[in-house]
């Protein structure tokens, strides 16, 4: 499932014991979401990070509409597979990237599929995503992406990512690799 068909929101709930976490994101739910409860399949990830502890609870609440999800089913009938979940793929390339990882580092991730790419931001303790609806290696692709990457850091207070991976099969053109090396 594609990071557009998604509804990702980020925000830090105050201090709160873990017993009352799915209270609050209801809350925030209702508040964030601008679907009613019963037309949406939503699910939350905890982003762990030291540094606020004692200042509350970093949260990624991610919905999108039933909708979605019953016209994907029948594309994954053929699998024959329980399926338990469905990630879409900014968080799965995350998931990927993260526990693959030893680096501290934070790194950026560019998928370009069709439709769309995904400009992804995985860090020991942060996760940031948005979804560019261009999927030709051009320069307007470029600039969107030096775009992102400006916000990124100017929100991020000071972290500056330096490792970038390139996914998806317009990758296994060296030429859009070279594009994207002397462009961006």
């Amino acid at each position: 499932m594609t990071g557009k068909m998604i509804l990702a929101r980020f925000f830090t709930l105050p201090p709160i014991k873990k017993s009352r976490i799915d209270d609050a994101l209801k809350f925030e739910l209702r508040k964030q979401v601008p679907f009613e409860p019963d037309e949406i399949v939503w699910d939350y990830q905890l982003f762990d990070d030291d540094a606020t502890v004692n200042k509350g609870i970093k949260i990624g609440l991610f919905a999108t509409k039933k909708e979605n999800i019953y016209n994907l089913l029948p594309s994954l009938a053929p699998i024959r597979v329980n399926l338990g979940a469905i990630q879409i793929t900014p968080i799965a390339i995350y998931n990927l990237v993260h526990l693959s990882s030893d680096s501290n580092e934070d790194a950026i991730v560019i998928n370009v599929e069709q439709g769309n790419t995904d400009f992804i931001v995985v860090g020991r303790s942060s996760y940031w995503n948005r979804s560019i609806p261009i999927s030709e290696v051009n320069m307007t692709l470029i600039r969107e992406i030096q775009r992102s990457m400006g916000y990124y850091v100017s929100v991020s207070k000071g972290t500056k990512p330096e490792v970038l991976y390139l996914m998806g099969d317009v990758f296994e053109d060296d030429n859009k690799v070279k594009f994207v090396d002397e462009n961006l």
